[in-house]
């Protein structure tokens, strides 16, 4: 193999690696670092309709002890399903941060939500 050819070869492994590496393999999910970079990046261009949604499971303690972790990550990839269908149909990007907690990043106009008198 030509060297120009090995290393354009081992560049895009390293890239598919880092790409892996970056994505929760339980959820297909990014990670915490992705959500993060967008959040900022939202945040610089578009703060005020920037809504940032934190996820926290509850339960999933009793869910590995009783039925067994097989059975927490299947409730794992389901919310994980769920948060990024969600997000993606308003263009936002669901991300598992860690364990059993999901973000999301949206960019949505606030609305006035007081009663009309």
């Amino acid at each position: 193999m030509p060297l120009a050819l090995a290393v354009v070869a081992d560049d895009v492994r390293v890239r598919r690696q880092l790409h892996t590496a970056r994505r929760d393999p339980l959820t297909g999910l990014p990670g915490r670092d992705i959500l993060t970079g967008r959040i900022g990046r939202l945040a610089h261009t578009s703060r005020d309709l920037l809504h940032v949604l934190v996820c926290d499971s509850d339960g999933l303690k009793t869910v590995n002890d009783t039925l067994g972790h097989v059975a927490g990550d299947a409730l794992i990839a389901a919310i994980g399903r769920r948060l990024s269908t969600w997000a993606a149909a308003r263009s936002g990007l669901a991300a598992r941060l860690h364990g059993d907690e999901f973000g999301v990043a949206l960019l949505l106009p606030l609305t006035d939500r007081r009663p009309h008198r």
